[in-house]
C-alpha cells in the first residue's frame, strides 16, 4: 500500500533509523540523541528496532535535516543499512 499520510498533511515525509533491538544501550541512545539534535530541520524521524521475533516503529519527537550529514553520521553509528528515506 501507498502511504499518502504525509502528503495530505503537507508534512515532509520521515526518515527512518532501524536498530536491532540487542544493539540498545544507554550510551548509543545517547550519541543517537546528540546526533539527531545537531541536525535540526522539518523532516519527521522514526525509529524501528528489530528482534527475531518482534518489530517496534516509534515516531521520535525530533524533526532533522536529512540533507545536511546526519545520514553519513548514523551511519557511521549504527551501519549502512540504519538509515533510509521514506
Amino acid at each position: 500500500t501507498l502511504d499518502v499520510s504525509s502528503a495530505e498533511l503537507g508534512r515532509k515525509p520521515p526518515v527512518q533509523i532501524t536498530v536491532p533491538t540487542g544493539k540498545i544501550t544507554p550510551a548509543l541512545v545517547a550519541e543517537l540523541k546528540r546526533s539527531l539534535q545537531a541536525h535540526p530541520g522539518d523532516t519527521p524521524v522514526r525509529l524501528l528496532t528489530t528482534n527475531w521475533d518482534k518489530n517496534t516503529l516509534y515516531e521520535l519527537g525530533f524533526q532533522v535535516n536529512p540533507d545536511n550529514g546526519l545520514a553519513s553520521d548514523i551511519k557511521t553509528l549504527l551501519g549502512p543499512g540504519a538509515w533510509s528515506t521514506l
